[in-house]
């Protein structure tokens, strides 16, 4: 069993490298840093997952990487140090808002994978963590699996932050043209 287990995250980690690199064009340094951000990712979200703990080890490799992509991809450190600071902040809020149920794990992993991307991909991370973690919450009560004391976030993170590197575009595409179905309604929200 622990041989399937293993193909099976070899097989997902190299899909995670295919897929972008059949969209986008990259250069050999950014292939290595892109492999090493979806390695973390999937061994991230499986020890948590299974531990319900987002390791410390994760987060400080993560943050190397993405200062080390972001100055590759020419990012103004400005404008990152701004999104690291903002999406700090929120957390914290958010943690405290919760009673403590947004860990300091969760925190430490937002903050570690903003640094890879910009505003809008940080956004993009964010709104695609909660939507599928919500939507992974309404699938269980649908099938009526009981109740659930913990749900680790570290899984629902860390396929955000991977949607929110490669595919951003698409999330704001379909974002934009939600909004304007939505304008072309003439519904007055008041």
């Amino acid at each position: 069993m622990k041989g399937i287990k293993c193909c099976l995250l070899i097989f997902v980690w190299l899909i995670s490298i295919g897929i972008p690199l059949v969209i986008r064009g990259y250069t050999n340094f950014e292939v290595i840093l892109i492999s090493f951000f979806s390695l973390i990712l999937i061994a991230g979200a499986t020890i948590d997952m299974h531990y319900c703990i987002l390791p410390d080890e994760g987060a400080i490799g993560l943050s190397i990487g993405g200062v080390l992509y972001s100055t590759s991809k020419a990012y103004a450190v400005f404008d990152t140090c701004m999104v690291l600071l903002s999406v700090f902040v929120l957390c914290v809020g958010l943690r405290y808002v919760s009673n403590n149920g947004f860990g300091w794990g969760d925190i430490k992993w937002l903050c570690a994978i903003s640094l890879w991307l910009t505003p809008i991909q940080t956004v993009v991370m964010i709104y695609v963590a909660f939507i599928v973690g919500t939507l992974y919450l309404f699938l269980l009560k649908l099938l009526k699996k009981g109740t659930i004391s913990y749900l680790p976030f570290g899984p629902f993170l860390c396929f955000g932050a991977w949607n929110g590197l490669h595919l951003h575009y698409v999330w704001e595409a379909l974002y934009w043209k939600l909004v304007f179905v939505i304008g072309s309604m003439n519904v007055v929200l008041y």
